[in-house]
Formats: structure tokens, sequence, C-alpha cells
């Protein structure tokens, strides 16, 4: 378990080496960064992730179960294979490209990028992808899509939220990302969104059915006897759903503080607001629904920049504002670190031990 909480001090002292006085460049450090995020989750063995095993035993059959319902991760599959036909280089493969997606996404939002890779980590975003590769895929193709929607190059983002859906059919959900940037936000739509957010999670069992059906294999999250009704998960559920609340309260906090210091919203904010703000909702009704937890990754994942811009946003509030803002970041990691430690503890993921391969 100690082995995960070094990540923070080897990406502090990355940071250290490429941003001082002498030396100075984002792009070094989230390349370097997430270099070492990659290798370290490439190195694990196949008893690290509930998954790993399963998509190495795949990846070493002669047939690929995946060619129908993911042909991308098939054709993947097929380029990684050319390649190495060692069982491991799937995971390796997987580790490394789930890395540089996230690593690209990161460099691009306008934010410290210290803070969005600590928050990464502690938010508890990057050890399921020991776990869910295909999806991260996905997820990671589609977070770079929204980047494209907010410079309003459509086709880029319909063409990587395309590709994502072909390692993942949870990367429809990206969809969602279009609909929210065509609406101009405000008090009315906010209102509508809150009420749309809450009917879904009380009416979910009505909608489970065609979720399921929408996305392949996600039937193994419903009851064998009834497929309407979702499993969830109920270990620890109590805490999961207190973090859900502190998760809402810093989105909250966060828009309360740029009303109060008169700072304007870009797009992106506005955007990225509005859909944490539906995952963090529904989270906290339903969190502990298996299905959901899933899908509600492409909503809560934008909670690295709401976190990582909350201390700029209160600088203002402090005399010396460098201080400030490590103040403000101090707290919100150090609340953060708890549900890391606790999902360690849990061994969520069955990813203790950590092994070398």
């Amino acid at each position: 378990m100690a082995i995960y909480f070094m990540l923070f001090p080897v990406i502090g002292i990355i940071y250290l080496v490429t941003n001082n006085q002498y030396f100075s460049s984002r792009r070094a450090f989230v390349f370097f960064s997430f270099a070492f995020l990659g290798t370290f989750a490439a190195m694990r063995a196949n008893t690290v992730g509930t998954d790993t095993l399963t998509y190495e035993t795949i990846f070493s059959n002669t047939g690929n179960v995946f060619s129908e319902k993911s042909p991308a991760f098939s054709i993947f599959s097929t380029m990684v294979k050319a390649i190495s036909s060692d069982p491991h280089a799937i995971t390796a493969a997987n580790a490394l490209l789930i890395a540089l997606l996230f690593g690209l996404f990161i460099y691009r939002l306008p934010a410290n990028p210290l803070y969005t890779t600590f928050f990464f980590i502690s938010l508890n975003f990057y050890l399921p992808s020991f776990n869910i590769a295909r999806q991260y895929i996905a997820l990671g193709l589609v977070l770079n899509g929204f980047m494209y929607l907010m410079d309003k190059k459509y086709m880029r983002y319909l063409a990587l939220t395309l590709i994502g859906v072909g390692f993942h059919a949870t990367a429809l959900l990206g969809l969602v990302y279009l609909g929210v940037s065509w609406i101009k936000w405000n008090k009315f739509w906010i209102g509508i969104l809150t009420v749309f957010a809450v009917i879904f999670s009380l009416s979910y069992a009505k909608f489970s059915n065609t979720i399921v059906n929408l996305i392949p294999g996600f039937d193994i999250y419903s009851n064998a006897t009834n497929v309407s009704s979702l499993n969830q998960s109920t270990q620890g559920s109590g805490l999961i759903i207190f973090f859900n609340i502190f998760l809402l309260l810093v989105l909250i906090a966060y828009i309360y503080f740029k009303f109060a210091t008169q700072s304007p919203f870009t797009d992106l904010q506005r955007n990225v607001a509005t859909l944490y703000f539906v995952g963090t909702v529904v989270s906290v009704l339903l969190g502990n629904v298996i299905l959901l937890q899933r899908g509600l990754t492409y909503f809560t994942i934008f909670g690295i920049y709401i976190f990582a811009d909350l201390p700029e946003v209160m600088d203002r509030l402090f005399t010396n504002r460098k201080v400030g803002r490590i103040i403000v970041f101090a707290i919100l990691f150090g609340l953060t670190l708890i549900q890391f430690t606790y999902q360690l503890a849990r061994n969520n993921g069955d990813i203790i031990p950590y092994i070398l391969n």
C-alpha cells in the first residue's frame, strides 16, 4: 500500500526539476510525470488489477472477443501483438496509452499541472485505470475531444468520441458534452438541469434496462433475475456518500467564490462546472450503483480542474496570494487523501500488493 503514496513525492520532485529559476517547462513536467505514471502502471504483474489477467489471457489467445463490441480496441490489440506476443504487452500498451491521453488532457487544461496531476491521483482516477483499461482509453479520447469542442473544432471532437466508442460504449456519454456546450447556462437552465438530474436518479431503475441494452456487456452489473435492478455496492457506501457530498460542496464553494471575487467564468469553466455538477448530484443520490459509478466518471473527472482552480479563485482573499493558494490546495489535497487512503485500505480493484512484473 505504501508504494502508492510514493507517487506524490516523485511527481513533486519532477515538478521542482522542471519548474525552477533556471528552467521552467509545463510540457516537460507533464511529459515526465505521465511517463512515470504510465511506466509504473505498465510494470505491474498480472495479479494487480481485477481485469489485468483477463486482458492478458484474451490477448494471448488467437481469437479476439473484442472485435464486435470494441473494434478499435481489437485493432489496437492487433497492432500491439505485431510488436510483441508476450501477454504482458497488452497491459503495458494499455497503461502507456492511458497515460498519454490523460497527460495530453491535463497539459491542455488551463490550470496548475502539478495540482491537476495530484488530484488526478488523490481523487481516485488513476488507480481505477489498472482495472478498466478499455473504458479509461475511451475516457481519455473523449476528454481530449472535449478540449477540441471548447475550441469549436467539432469534427475532431466527434472523431475522438467515435474512436472512443470503438474502445468502450460508455464513450457515448461524451455526446452530453456537445449538448452542454450549446446551452448558455443561467439560473433557469441550471434549475432545469438540477430537476432532471434528481428525477433521473430517483427513477434510475426504470431507465436501467435501456442503459444495459445500450452499453453491451454491462448486463454483468445487473441482478441475474432482474436486468432492471442494477447491482449496488454496499461495502463502505457510507463514506462514499459523504465523500460525494464533499465533492459537491467544493463545486458550490468554487461557484460562490467565483462570484464573490467577481471572477468571470470562461466558457471552459462554465461547461466544466456544469458537467461536474451533473456527476456530483447523481453521485450523491446514486453513487453506490456500479453501472453509474463507471458512467459518472465522464462527469466527475472534471473535478481535477475544479479542485486545481479553486486555490487561484480564492487567492484574492489572502494578503499573500501565493501563500493563500498553497493553503487552500493543502486543505483540499489533505481531504482527498482520506478517500485515497480509504480506497487503498479496502484494496479496491485488487491492486495490493503491487508486484513488479
